[in-house]
């Protein structure tokens, strides 16, 4: 060892020791330890494991480090590292950072108003703070930047029972997969947090990647909720430059803004999510995107989840992307509202969020049942442009070509669909620039706007293929200027049903060819009702 110590005194600055040694400072077993405006200056140290390691031998014992300060070391391994019960660090500072800050393992930690920054370009061995607990982990009020790792979690790499990460900013750190933040827990909260120009460099979760603990066994959980937090220009190699979720239960998205990220699919091709993605291959995610904004995102579809359990979209704003808005593909799921029966603003089937009035309710319930698993209300998707046509086969087993603009549910199991309250405008795709369904079981829209959506083959506005059971239900919506080259509002291929009820506007839509308001091809049934509209529009 190279020097056993009891306690570092306040004021205490450390020098370079001799070398061929594994730890600066080791203090071992101790009941409660503090270290108080302590510094490490200029220690280049690459021959040393750590500058300071702490070992208890009882998970009851207690390390604090308030204001400490580190400038311009390094070591092979963490500049700091903890094994015992609980770690806490306050008002403390990293600056040139080429080694990770600091690695614990214990009980409980808590890191808070402290700041991490690292060279930029410099390699570490693995992430600003590694953490691997019993109990929780709790990251509050930080600064996280320019730090680089060739593992995952290029800022944070958490493994704990839950996590919580609160009002820290995190800026252009990267890591193989979870460019910023890394986190295995059962539970974990994200919340005021700022993510910008962070980078996954090989795989997902451009800034922040979210997965199950490996000894998880409650099969209602994790659960992850996110909220009042801001992601821009994060890049993901492969999917979700903002945030990627694997194998969890419930993920849980409030108040969130996303801009301009990018996920490149190098792996997996251009649907992966450049704000969000959830693609689960062995568990089913519930997930709720609520009162948030996802704009400009420049690559892969904004907004990707597959094999869910149940969707939950509300009050979101999805704008300017180059890719689809939202990809809901293979939904698994077979009863929302017997999952979150005990939630108080639950999306499905709520007195508080149904667009549909209470007189059609027995048209809803009998249309679609009590199995909803997509429920989509009061959201607005403008200006999507698809100019290239991206194929799902590869999720999909060989199902058509995904090429709406603005929304694509394609479905999985069962995908029974509530859309109602929706505005679709100016979007801009191949195929249904507005919704394009595809193996839908069931599917209510209502008092929807579709307007100035365009697709360069069929359905300006809405289409419908290889539909199955109900098909689709419209009701109290407008369709006004639309255009395509078959179906300048509407379109159906094999198999579907379209069934409009009174309330609806198709007005001033286009076709090129044929079918200004509505297009069918090998449609099985189509009905009307006497109290739809159907108003300048033009074909040929």
């Amino acid at each position: 060892m190279a020097l056993t110590v009891v306690h570092a005194r306040a004021g205490v600055e450390v020098q370079p020791m001799a070398t061929g040694q594994e730890d600066l400072l080791l203090i071992y077993d101790p009941a409660n330890i503090t270290f108080e405006h302590s510094s490490f200056v200029n220690i280049e140290a690459w021959y040393l494991e750590h500058l300071l390691e702490v070992i208890a031998t009882t998970n009851q014992s207690l390390a604090t480090f308030e204001g400490f300060q580190c400038n311009g070391c390094n070591s092979s391994q963490a500049l700091i590292r903890y094994v015992g019960g609980n770690f806490t660090m306050l008002d403390s500072q990293f600056v040139d950072l080429q080694s990770t800050a600091a690695y614990i393992a214990g009980s409980f930690a808590f890191v808070s108003n402290s700041s991490f920054q690292g060279q930029g370009g410099a390699v570490q061995m693995q992430s600003g703070i590694v953490v691997s607990v019993s109990s929780g982990v709790e990251v509050a009020n930080c600064s996280f930047s320019n730090l680089v790792t060739t593992a995952n979690g290029g800022a944070i790499y958490a493994e704990a029972a839950s996590a919580a990460i609160i009002g820290s900013v995190f800026f252009n750190n990267s890591g193989f997969t979870g460019g910023a933040i890394n986190i295995l827990a059962s539970t974990g909260n994200l919340a005021n947090n700022t993510f910008d120009s962070n980078k996954a460099t090989t795989g997902d979760g451009g800034a922040v990647l979210l997965e199950a603990l490996a000894s998880n066994v409650n099969p209602l959980a994790p659960n992850f909720t996110v909220s009042s937090s801001t992601y821009v220009n994060n890049v993901a190699a492969n999917s979700a430059a903002g945030i990627r979720a694997m194998e969890v239960y419930l993920l849980d998205i409030r108040n969130c803004s996303f801009h301009f990220n990018t996920a490149n699919g190098i792996l997996q091709g251009p649907w992966q999510g450049s704000a969000i993605g959830v693609d689960n291959d062995h568990a089913a995610t519930n997930v709720f995107l609520r009162d948030s904004i996802v704009t400009d995102s420049l690559a892969g579809a904004s907004v990707f989840l597959r094999n869910a359990l149940c969707v939950g979209v509300i009050n979101t704003v999805f704008a300017n992307s180059s890719q689809v808005g939202l990809v809901i593909l293979g939904t698994i799921g077979d009863s929302c509202e017997d999952n979150f029966a005990d939630s108080e603003d639950i999306l499905f089937h709520s007195d508080t969020t149904t667009a549909v009035s209470s007189d059609q309710e027995s048209i809803k319930d009998f249309f679609v049942g009590a199995q909803t698993t997509n429920d989509i209300r009061f959201c607005t998707f403008f200006n999507h442009t698809l100019d290239q046509q991206p194929s799902i086969e590869h999720y999909a087993g060989g199902a058509p070509r995904g090429t709406a603009a603005a929304l694509l549910i394609a479905g999985g199991l069962i995908s029974h669909n509530i859309l109602a309250g929706n505005l679709f405008t100016s979007n801009s795709g191949i195929q249904g620039s507005g919704i394009q369904l595809m193996s839908c079981s069931a599917t209510v829209i209502w008092n929807s706007s579709f307007s100035s959506n365009t697709a360069s083959q069929q359905g300006g506005a809405l289409s419908s293929v290889l539909s199955a059971a109900n098909g689709v239900l419209l009701g109290e919506s407008v369709f006004v200027k639309n255009s395509a080259l078959r179906g300048g509002a509407l379109h159906g291929d094999t198999n579907t049903q379209y069934i409009l009820l009174g309330g609806n506007y198709l007005m001033g839509n286009t076709a090129k060819t044929f079918g200004g308001s509505l297009f069918c091809e090998a449609c099985w049934n189509v009905e009307i009702g006497s109290g739809t509209v159907l108003q300048n529009n033009t074909a040929g």
